[in-house]
């Protein structure tokens, strides 16, 4: 079956952004009445009322019509955004180009779809007065980014959104929706990164926006349904399916027709053995998808069901479902991607359960060639989340500086009231009061700070305990996703032999293109298996030592990327803890990496001192393009680093500066060397 995150909380873009400019109002098309401001620095005169309202209409009109003719729906906005044009209607234009960006977004046509919110982000800022109007705007801006899996651009656009309706208390039904879409959309980025609880922290806070409003209820029933659909959707991919089904079946009470509901169903249905009712609920998802003209739950519903169907064994079927959703998927990125690479091996799956190898060795290979782009995508997905909780804890460290240096504010003020009203005639006795109750101050506020402190050591072992198992993951990912599947198109290959060459000689045989792709295929799978091996401990450092790891790894960074890296060492190094050796090594690897990846540099210097019997220097120098420490913000790989100096008692220097590239000056002065070896 295809993994749950396929279909995971896709309809908040879809049918969240497209209920948000579903009362196109809401993106702000404000009613303007004389002395109107907008258009006023462009415009001899603002538009008037007749004016806007002929605008709003055509939007209006074109959003009623776009699930069933998106055609004409696009013909109506072009029109509205000439109109809006010519008055010079900032809100106009950006509703306009907005839904523009929304149809495209819903068809699958992602670039375009960020074309059209750029041109639109300027007349936004503008036009649209209402601060949830304009959150709503970069709610679904960032929509097509997370298709394309451009997860960094979908951050800053939630972001401002949130920070648009942060302390917000809606005043009406239209902020109600807005402001609940967003947080959805922020539940959305926290379940691409797998982090759950976040994400339900924000689904329900979307939950208790719509609940805790006071006015009438009417016209919020969609939205209602939507999260309750995605609750339930998050339950399920947490196997909670009693929670799961209660959420999903409320949806469906409020509105029917939400396609990712009936999904879940059908996945409800599927873990319950009844494939009848979840192959009938699938069918009725791919119907209300391509009613509404959704192309990304389409396929999925499609992939679902396919999958379905060759679990049941009924491959004719599944076949020519899953052949949809490759003719239909343009793999244009995040989830056509995973819906092509599943459908790709379960076609091959079926192709080699038919004998039919050649069909299955070449889809086999189709999804290969998507395996990659799909590892860079979880890539993305690993360092954003890591990058995300190291925010919080980094937050978190400074709310509680901020909490203590208050504690301290509030003890003064409340020693000096003490002091000044206690008066002259008692004061031999209160100040052995008040040297008491400072002294008891100072061991609360030492053992505050020592928590304070025994936090951040806490916080920062876990970060680098989860960068490294990140990095197990990441390698066991590797090993299954790439060097086993090269092994098992291998295997199938050899299995075709005896049919396809059976009445050719083996001389013959040996002098085919056949034979040497094989061999070819199989020294690539070598190839890759030695190079992950070498990554899990490199042979080198066993061998020889950190300095000829090190030497090897510069020569090895000079083949592949034709940069002129030079490598100096000065003393003798006496043999290490081969951990320690390990960690001096992994340093190294991430801060070559980093100059390699974001110097610009032609040349780098990496030089090894051995000072004295227990002092060891390491500098790294480029002459890239340089920044300026002050202004640079720590990413994942500089925290890790300085996470393993805290505990090898070493200590790192940042020498950069703009245009005069970087040095990295490192010391350790504890060395941990290896036990002698007894002759």
């Amino acid at each position: 079956m295809i993994p749950g995150r396929f279909l995971r909380l896709i309809t908040l873009f879809l049918a969240v952004c497209a209920t948000a400019s579903g009362q196109e109002s809401k993106y702000g098309l404000p009613r303007t009445g004389n002395g109107s401001s907008v258009g006023r620095q462009e415009a001899p005169a603002a538009p008037g009322p007749a004016d806007t309202l002929i605008v709003r209409d055509l939007v209006n009109r074109s959003i009623v019509i776009s699930a069933a003719y998106p055609d004409s729906a696009i013909h109506l906005l072009q029109e509205a955004l000439t109109k809006s044009r010519t008055l010079r209607y900032e809100a106009g234009i950006a509703a306009s180009l907005a839904n523009m960006g929304r149809l495209s977004n819903v068809g699958g046509d992602y670039d375009a779809a960020i074309r059209y919110y750029r041109i639109a982000e300027p007349h936004a800022i503008k036009g649209l007065r209402s601060r949830t109007s304009l959150a709503m705007f970069y709610n679904c801006m960032s929509g097509p980014f997370f298709n394309k899996a451009q997860f960094d651009s979908m951050y800053r656009y939630v972001t401002l959104a949130e920070r648009l309706v942060s302390g917000i208390t809606c005043q009406n039904v239209k902020e109600v929706k807005e402001v609940s879409a967003i947080y959805n959309n922020i539940a959305l980025l926290w379940s691409g990164v797998g982090n759950y609880q976040r994400t339900m922290t924000y689904l329900h806070r979307s939950r208790r926006t719509i609940l805790s409003y006071t006015g009438k209820k009417e016209g919020l029933e969609q939205e209602a349904a939507i999260v309750n659909s995605n609750i339930g959707l998050m339950h399920l991919e947490q196997n909670a399916y009693d929670s799961a089904e209660f959420y999903l079946h409320q949806s469906m009470g409020v509105q029917p027709e939400i396609t990712l509901t009936v999904i879940g169903l059908g996945r409800l249905q599927a873990h319950y053995h009844n494939p009848k009712e979840a192959a009938a609920l699938f069918r009725k998802a791919i119907q209300l998808a391509e009613r509404a003209n959704d192309y990304t739950n389409m396929i999925g519903a499609k992939a679902r069901l396919g999958g379905l169907l060759y679990e049941q064994g009924d491959l004719k079927q599944a076949k020519i479902y899953l052949n949809e959703v490759l003719r239909q998927s343009g793999n244009k990125g995040n989830l056509d991607l995973e819906n092509s690479l599943h459908a790709y091996e379960i076609l091959a799956a079926i192709a080699e359960q038919e004998g039919d190898y050649k069909l299955a060795y070449a889809q086999k290979q189709k999804s290969l060639e998507l395996l990659n782009a799909q590892k860079i995508k979880e890539k993305m997905l690993s360092v954003y989340a890591l990058e995300s909780e190291l925010g919080i804890a980094n937050r978190d460290k400074d709310l509680a500086k901020q909490q203590l240096l208050l504690s301290r504010t509030r003890n003064r003020f409340t020693l000096w009231m003490i002091a000044g009203g206690a008066g002259l005639a008692v004061l031999g006795g209160l100040l052995f009061i008040l040297y008491r109750k400072f002294r008891n101050r100072q061991r609360s506020q030492q053992k505050v700070l020592n928590s304070v402190k025994q936090d951040q050591e806490i916080k920062s072992l876990q970060s680098m305990i989860k960068g490294e198992e990140k990095e197990r993951a990441r390698m066991a990912r590797e090993i299954h996703d790439g060097i086993m599947v090269q092994f098992s198109t291998i295997k199938m290959k050899m299995k075709s032999v005896p049919e396809s060459y059976k009445d050719m000689d083996c001389a013959a045989y040996l002098s085919t293109d056949y034979y040497r792709q094989l061999v070819d295929q199989m020294e690539d799978a070598t190839r890759d298996l030695r190079s992950t091996a070498h990554n899990l401990m490199p042979d080198m450092l066993l061998e020889g030592g950190l300095e000829d790891a090190v030497l090897y790894f510069c020569n090895s960074l000079r083949r592949d990327t034709a940069l002129e890296i030079e490598f100096q060492k000065h003393g003798t190094l006496p043999p290490l803890d081969k951990e320690y050796e390990l960690s001096i090594y992994r340093i190294i690897q991430e801060l070559l990496q980093n100059a390699i990846k974001h110097a610009d540099a032609s040349h780098i210097l990496v030089q090894l001192a051995i000072l004295s019997d227990n002092l060891l220097t390491i500098t790294i120098e480029d002459n890239g393009k340089g920044f300026d420490p002050a202004k640079a913000i720590e990413g994942l790989g500089l925290v890790s680093i300085k996470n393993r100096l805290r505990v090898m008692h070493g200590f790192i220097d940042i020498d950069s500066r703009p245009g005069k590239g970087t040095s990295v000056h490192l010391e350790f002065d504890h060395l941990f060397f290896s036990a002698p070896v007894l002759q």
